[in-house]
């Protein structure tokens, strides 16, 4: 199955992901995104992958109540006339969602998601660091529409 998440354009960023079953009642799921902005003093770019495994406690794979899991990998840049500064991020996170079968193979997909950082990494001009340990919790909520076949 192949997902958009189209209230992430919203913010300028491309996002979707590929989810394939395992089970019958488990899923893989690759997810990617995408950032690029600029006005006329900053650039700001970036990339985000991740990886998650989803147990279908309602229904079957693809279709239905789910929980799961998910490592993620992101970097952004950001460039003006002067320098520049990007970061790098490691999370672990967790996903509770619905899947609803629209038709013969159109999916709406409903979730709320909950992310931590446990490794991060920055730079500004000649200055840089980097930590592992446990960051702020992050929330969200996201709605996907999708193709399976």
């Amino acid at each position: 199955m192949i997902s958009v998440y189209p209230t992430s354009f919203l913010a300028g960023v491309i996002a979707g992901e590929y989810e394939w079953a395992t089970d019958i009642d488990r899923s893989y799921a690759i997810q990617v995104s995408a950032l690029g902005a600029s006005t006329t003093d900053v650039s700001v770019s970036g990339l985000a992958g991740g990886l998650s495994l989803r147990k279908y406690v309602e229904g079957t794979a693809l279709d239905g109540l789910y929980l799961g899991g998910a490592a993620t990998v992101a970097y952004v840049n950001a460039k003006d006339a002067y320098e520049s500064a990007s970061a790098a991020v490691v999370a672990l996170g967790g996903r509770a969602g619905y899947k609803l079968t629209l038709g013969a193979s159109l999916v709406l997909d409903l979730a709320a998601t909950v992310t931590v950082p446990v490794f991060a990494s920055a730079s500004i001009g000649d200055e840089s660091g980097s930590a592992f340990g446990i960051g702020q919790l992050g929330a969200g909520f996201s709605v996907g529409l999708g193709y399976k076949w």
